[in-house]
Formats: structure tokens, C-alpha cells, sequence
């Protein structure tokens, strides 16, 4: 068995909807994905609120839960590519709108925000 341990983040996740959104956490959240997609050649896959760590210190993101992490192709899966997820955990952020939540990963697509009514 191997494991591993990380310092205590004490300020929660993104998911705790009472966290007023700051407009840095844009460019943090995408400068991460650049990141990890194009320098590391790793997709995590499960990018979303409640995977979002804020440092109450620096009020800097961080994103933990990799257990869907793809390497290149591998382990690639439908519908979980980090820019869609991205998209939906920016728009339920700045919105506090959770309802796609319940639409399964397989079935969102960036159409489905474009296309909200005003």
C-alpha cells in the first residue's frame, strides 16, 4: 500500500457556495489547466468546484483528487476533458447555478452553457 499525506488547507472547497468569488481564481484555474495539459501532457479529468482548495492565506486555488488523471491518451475518457469541465465549474462559480451538477459528465457540452437564455 502506498500513501501519502498533504498540509491541511483549512479554507474548504469551492463547492461551499457562502465563498464569494474572486476573478483571479480565472486565471488561476486556467493557467493550472495549461499546466498540467500542455507542459505535463496530463488531462485530470474531474476539474470542478468541490475538487478546488482555497489557501485562506494567499487566496490561491488548489486543485487536488487525481484519481481520474489520463496521460496522454491513456486513461482518457469520454467527456471529461478539462476544458469543458473548466467552462461548467467557471459558469456555476460566477452563477452559483448548480444545476448542471446533476447532468452526467458524458452528456454536457459547452452548447448546453452557450445556449442558457439571458
Amino acid at each position: 500500500m502506498i500513501g501519502f499525506t498533504t498540509k491541511y488547507i483549512p479554507g474548504g472547497t469551492l463547492e461551499n457556495p457562502k465563498v464569494p468569488f474572486r476573478f483571479e481564481w480565472i486565471q488561476q484555474l486556467t493557467q493550472l489547466v495549461d499546466f498540467l495539459n500542455l507542459e505535463l501532457g496530463i488531462m485530470h479529468q474531474g476539474i470542478a468546484p468541490r475538487n478546488l482548495l482555497i489557501d485562506p492565506d494567499t487566496h490561491k486555488l488548489l486543485l487536488f483528487d487525481f484519481d481520474w488523471v489520463a496521460c496522454g491518451k491513456k486513461g482518457l475518457l469520454d467527456g471529461r476533458d478539462d476544458v469543458t469541465n473548466v467552462v461548467f465549474t467557471l459558469y456555476e462559480l460566477i452563477t452559483n447555478d448548480t444545476h448542471f451538477t446533476s447532468i452526467p459528465h458524458w452528456e454536457r457540452n459547452m452548447d448546453t452553457v452557450q445556449s442558457i437564455p439571458e
